[in-house]
């Protein structure tokens, strides 16, 4: 699906996967994807083919193995959603990182928060849903370098 302000020049893409012939972006953006990806690699290759040189892949991820509120979640819900196997921050750091992108993090900021929390089958009181969204969900950023050498992929 291609869609976007066709005035201004810009346009985004959606897909379930990064089609083979997608190449030359500057920037991607994923939210609270990651957990769902059974082939993080080849996740990774393929957002490193996408980007153009010094382009980056930013991904807000909250569903990991160091987040102890949606690792019950995840747990509760592996078979009946099919969900891969919880990912750690680091495995996925890392699988970026083997590919060739260089790799930064940052806590995902911010403001409000509803107090009321979603129907997910989560069991939380509302202090632990805050510290789930204050500490816990982070925002992952792959920049492919832009001196061709250091691709791993």
């Amino acid at each position: 699906m291609l869609d976007g302000w066709p005035e201004s020049g810009h346009c985004f893409e959606v897909a379930d996967t990064v089609p083979e012939d997608w190449g030359g972006f500057e920037v991607a953006f994923s939210h609270g994807v990651v957990y769902l990806i059974h082939d993080l690699v080849g996740h990774a290759r393929a957002m490193y083919r996408a980007l153009a040189a010094g382009g980056s892949y930013y991904a807000s991820i909250g569903v990991h193995a160091d987040s102890p509120l949606l690792a019950a979640w995840h747990h509760d819900h592996v078979d009946d959603l099919r969900l891969p196997r919880l990912y750690s921050v680091d495995e996925v750091v890392n699988a970026f990182s083997d590919v060739g992108f260089e790799c930064a993090a940052a806590r995902l900021q911010m403001g409000f928060v509803p107090a009321v929390l979603p129907d997910l089958g989560l069991v939380a009181r509302l202090v632990e849903w805050l510290d789930y969204n204050y500490e816990r969900k982070l925002l992952l950023r792959f920049t492919r370098p832009t001196n061709r050498s250091h691709g791993k992929n």
